[in-house]
């Protein structure tokens, strides 16, 4: 198909509708044409700087979001929570956001919904790390370091295979583009999923090749490892990419392929659990140890329009408009999105520390300041539309005193962590026969979440961490064998990460997701006037291969560039 002047409209809005002052800001780089003039002039250490500007502006894609790019809205990993059994859509009442209720009902339309902004950010992070890959190709020799051209090779590479992951498991069937040389009436190739996975897996193994561990990072190339990619990042991202390959029975992938991948982490010695379960989802706990992808979020006090904040976090952080009692000067509201369902809190085991550390009910105290004159409790309203279920989500918080604006938290986003390759190491491990291999690794993430503590203040009168757990029969360690074992693998999977993200992929990939869709109807009561059954009829339409869901290609791709709409969404 012919894709024209949409990719190059794209570079214009992405690269050149950026203020001057972002353009020039030392931490989040962008490219200029002055730069670009320079990588043909700069050699060693020079050339190497401004290759490392370049891919910054690359990995400020990771926070796109709306009121901080021109014609982008909201989207992210948490959006798709919201297709689960594990979240409502939340925020102020049906009428706020409704194309996440169509999300629900599997009857979105091509015209609206943030997917279409997945699809602009998912694409405008191709574009800029082919830009990369396209400059270091053609400047290579003005690297004479060997190590730092791989370096650089192997991050472009990575956030390209990011990317492309992203947009393959939200549509499936997309334009595939491996060149800046964006012409207009280029033919570009839309593979099928099948090939989509090949090609994001040869990025990604590449980049396991070429990229160097964290503790590399810092001693050869005196480098901070915190917000770039590395090693143990493209190993844990191909693994979920395989993951999803053997759950739709691509391409031949086996369970001792993701074993290697993530066993290598694990021995690797870079990576260990946070021992305080409830200290990850804090500012202390960012860039942690058990860390091994997170992208840095920061307040630059620019207002709406500024970029380099976690917008994420509002969007999900509890909507303290439906509390009864909130006159704590700690208390800090959010928009109330991704509400926990009673399904999920109900997964968690009797006095599992990640419960309160994951969910807010009523009568919690979100953070105490130790002044018996505020009183920083929330009393949700059963009855109230801005939130449903009764719950909202502790690991979107805001601590006080809160960002300088709406758009402007500076929590970080923690992509991928230490305890989901533990997670992932049993999953392989059981599917190989290891069963006592897979009993240890998810042992160790229940020991961690067994010694950890409630949410930082979050006890009267005490500001900071409660005492933690001591009680040894809570989640005593898991024995079972056979079904079973794998049973309390993906148990263990939903609670540990819970809200972050994973959910919907994991019930695709564990062919259970028409399970989910029949618990979470009927809950709904925004979706009430549908049947389980008829949502399970929209989603199955809008499948390739019978088995690949997929959300609809944005309707102006479709018209005016002639991509492929996906199943089951009208073309105009």
């Amino acid at each position: 198909m012919k894709l024209r002047n949409i990719y190059i409209a794209l570079i214009a809005v992405l690269l050149g509708g950026c203020s001057d002052d972002f353009l020039t800001r030392e931490p989040l780089g962008q490219m200029t044409q002055e730069d670009f003039d320079k990588l043909s002039q700069s050699g060693g250490n020079a050339a190497v700087a401004e290759f490392d500007k370049l891919l910054r502006g690359a990995y400020d894609v990771f926070n796109f979001d709306e009121g901080q790019v021109s014609g982008v809205s909201h989207h992210g990993e948490w959006m798709w929570d919201i297709i689960t059994d594990d979240a409502q859509k939340g925020g102020d009442g049906a009428a706020d956001y409704p194309p996440m209720l169509e999300w629900r009902k599997w009857s979105t339309l091509p015209s609206s919904g943030p997917q279409t902004t997945a699809y602009t950010v998912g694409y405008a992070g191709v574009v800029r790390a082919n830009d990369v890959l396209k400059q270091l190709y053609a400047k290579k020799e003005n690297i004479t370091d060997t190590l730092q051209y791989n370096r650089l090779l192997g991050e472009a590479l990575f956030i390209r295979g990011y990317f492309y992951f992203y947009l393959t498991k939200l549509f499936g069937s997309v334009p595939y583009i491996d060149t800046t040389e964006l012409k207009e009436g280029q033919n570009y190739p839309q593979p099928q999923p099948k090939e989509m996975y090949q090609l994001i897996e040869k990025d990604l193994q590449q980049a396991v090749k070429l990229l160097p561990t964290k503790n590399q990072m810092k001693l050869n190339f005196g480098i901070k490892p915190d917000g770039r990619a590395t090693k143990g990042a493209a190993q844990a991202l191909l693994a979920r990419v395989i993951m999803m390959e053997i759950g739709f029975g691509y391409n031949n992938k086996t369970w001792q392929e993701v074993y290697d991948l993530a066993t290598d982490i694990i021995r690797s010695g870079q990576y260990a659990l946070v021992g305080n379960y409830a200290q990850i989802f804090t500012l202390e706990g960012e860039q942690s140890v058990e860390s091994v992808f997170e992208i840095d979020a920061k307040d630059f006090n620019q207002g709406w329009g500024g970029l380099g904040g976690n917008i994420q976090q509002i969007m999900c952080s509890p909507r303290l408009t439906v509390s009864k009692q909130n006159t704590g000067k700690n208390i800090v509201s959010g928009w109330g999105f991704q509400l926990p369902t009673q399904n999920l809190y109900d997964e968690f085991e009797s006095g599992d520390p990640r419960l309160p550390n994951t969910i807010i009910k009523s009568g919690d105290i979100i953070y105490e300041d130790g002044i018996s004159s505020t009183d920083e409790k929330i009393i949700i309203d059963p009855g109230t539309p801005q939130c449903p279920t009764g719950y909202f989500n502790r690991k979107a918080v805001l601590p006080p005193p809160g960002p300088s604006c709406n758009i402007c938290s500076n929590l970080n986003k923690r992509l991928i962590r230490y305890s989901e390759v533990l997670l992932t190491a049993a999953e392989a491990a059981y599917h190989l026969g290891k069963e006592a291999e897979a009993r240890e690794y998810v042992n160790m993430i229940r020991d961690r979440a067994r010694n950890s503590s409630g949410p930082k203040g979050s006890e009267l009168g005490n500001p900071g961490y409660p005492n933690r757990n001591t009680n040894s029969a809570v989640l005593p360690p898991v024995t079972a064998s056979g079904d079973a074992l794998l049973a309390a693998i993906k148990h263990e999977r939903r609670v540990e990460l819970a809200m972050e993200g994973h959910r919907l992929w994991d019930l695709i990939r564990w062919g259970e997701y028409e399970d989910a869709i029949r618990r979470y109807v009927p809950e709904d009561v925004l979706i009430s006037s549908i049947s389980p059954d008829e949502v399970i009829t929209n989603y199955r339409s809008h499948l390739i291969d019978g088995k690949v869901p997929t959300l609809p290609i944005p309707r102006n791709e479709v018209l005016n560039y002639g991509v492929k709409q996906n199943p089951g969404y009208p073309s105009n």
